[in-house]
């Protein structure tokens, strides 16, 4: 988790928006909290957690991934993607091959039962998304994801 030390040593040299950037931290924590909530009741269903459910979704969208392009995708320590993975092979959701070509590393993809679990957890969470959603406009929401994104971009 991102610490306000850590924001400070982020923005140093432009102080004036510390306590803006912080006020954004605190909101993304409380939004990404809500969400957490809930999606954790349509995962439980499926016994997924959210960071194995976050990587099935990487997978799904982009199979043949190595499990470095992964960690990159989504943020997370090496050794947290790498225990979810081995879970959801456990699980049958994901298969991961070897990478022959360089003689190291997996390539990563899902299987049959991973790509309709996944299926079947958005048409579960497509609803509840929709009636959150349904007071904020299309333009709001471009918006925001590309603020969210741009955010992104500079914090890795």
């Amino acid at each position: 988790m991102i610490t306000d030390k850590d924001i400070e040593r982020r923005i140093a040299g432009n102080s004036q928006n510390v306590e803006y950037y912080k006020s954004l931290m605190r909101f993304s924590f409380k939004l990404v909290h809500r969400f957490s909530e809930f999606w954790k009741e349509v995962l439980d269903e499926y016994e997924l957690n959210q960071t194995e459910f976050l990587i099935l979704g990487v997978v799904v969208d982009n199979p043949g991934l190595s499990q470095q392009e992964i960690v990159k995708i989504v943020g997370a320590d090496k050794s947290i993607v790498s225990r979810n993975l081995k879970r959801l092979e456990k699980k049958e959701l994901v298969k991961r091959s070897h990478n022959r070509e360089y003689n190291h590393g997996h390539f990563c993809e899902t299987t049959e039962l991973g790509n309709k679990i996944y299926d079947e957890i958005h048409e579960k969470g497509e609803p509840m998304i929709e009636r959150r959603f349904s007071l904020v406009n299309q333009e709001d929401l471009k918006r925001a994801n590309e603020t969210l994104m741009t955010i992104w971009e500079h914090i890795y």
